[in-house]
């Protein structure tokens, strides 16, 4: 009795043991999914899961404002390709491509149709997860509307810069040239000023010899 007493101490210790790890192990992975939960929701970078086949499925709310849909609209009613631009089909080709060998893609700059009918400059980067035995994509879109306008308007004085600095060679350009017209006037005035004086000269002879006669 004592060693059956014993046996069904040691078993019943175990389960005891084994009910905490279980216990603790959720609670880790409540947090762990809270604290994910959370930097989705959070995340100044756009977040989206989508299907191989571009349905959208999750979509953060940093994601849901670079294209200007609610997550009613987005979630399960949108594809990718209904927002992607034609002209970035063949690009498209090579970054799925890229996906299926690597199982990653990016980083891929591109825009996106909003609702409103813009275009929005975006950055991708992704890579594929299993989950319930489907082969997802995890994207991570960046806004690159205030680095562009950041890029047009270094280019903007770039280009004011050239254009002062061709300014400045024209006027020291224009500046030789005046030189070298005064330059030749000024001698041409003097031949003429000397010409008049011996003219003069000439002249008073000639009346001074008519007087003789």
């Amino acid at each position: 009795d004592l060693v059956r007493s014993r046996g069904l101490g040691d078993v019943y210790k175990r389960q005891t043991e084994n009910i905490t790890e279980q216990v603790e192990t959720r609670r880790q992975l409540g947090q762990r999914e809270g604290t994910i939960r959370d930097f989705f929701a959070q995340s100044p970078l756009g977040l989206n899961l989508c299907r191989m086949d571009g349905l959208w499925l999750e979509s953060n709310p940093a994601f849901l404002r670079i294209i200007g849909y609610t997550h009613e609209e987005a979630d399960g009613g949108l594809t990718y390709w209904q927002l992607t631009p034609r002209k970035y089909d063949a690009a498209e080709a090579a970054q799925l491509e890229q996906l299926r060998t690597t199982r990653r893609y990016g980083p891929y700059e591109k825009e996106f149709i909003r609702k409103d009918g813009t275009t929005i400059p975006v950055r991708l980067n992704g890579f594929l997860i299993e989950r319930e035995s489907e082969t997802l994509i995890w994207s991570l879109i960046e806004d690159m509307t205030e680095q562009r306008a950041l890029e047009q308007k270094v280019e903007d004085e770039r280009v004011k810069a050239i254009q002062a600095s061709k300014l400045a060679m024209l006027g020291e350009m224009a500046a030789g040239i005046a030189h070298e017209i005064n330059n030749p006037l000024g001698v041409i005035e003097l031949f003429a000023y000397t010409l008049q004086g011996a003219t003069a000269a000439i002249a008073g002879r000639v009346v001074g010899h008519q007087g003789l006669a």
